[in-house]
């Protein structure tokens, strides 16, 4: 459980600035939840398969989706689960949300 609290640790670093939204900017970010809440030490690559690779269960993927709607203040849906396997479909689905909230059309 020391993982799902340390969310509440970065409340600092949201709002206001949310990282940058380059492909590469997002996978970096994904990779630092991936190491600091979930405890991965090994190098993340893009092609990596969350549940495959990673050994990502529904709780690790739940605290990553968690994490990503509050940095980015955004909004996953159950239904983007459906096009998501890698660190790299993950990176570009925030992009996609950013960008949608940023013209808008997404909500947070």
């Amino acid at each position: 459980m020391d993982r799902v609290e340390g969310l509440n640790e970065r409340e600092d670093f949201v709002a206001d600035q949310p990282p940058s939204t380059s492909p590469e900017a997002t996978r970096a970010e994904i990779a630092r939840m991936l190491r600091e809440l979930l405890g991965i030490e090994r190098p993340i690559d893009p092609g990596h398969d969350l549940a495959r690779d990673l050994q990502l269960d529904s709780v690790g993927l739940l605290t990553i989706v968690v994490e990503l709607e509050r940095v980015y203040a955004i909004e996953l849906r159950e239904d983007d689960a459906q096009q998501v396997r890698t660190v790299s479909d993950l990176a570009s689905l925030v992009d996609r949300r950013v960008a949608e909230k940023s013209a808008g059309g997404g909500e947070p």
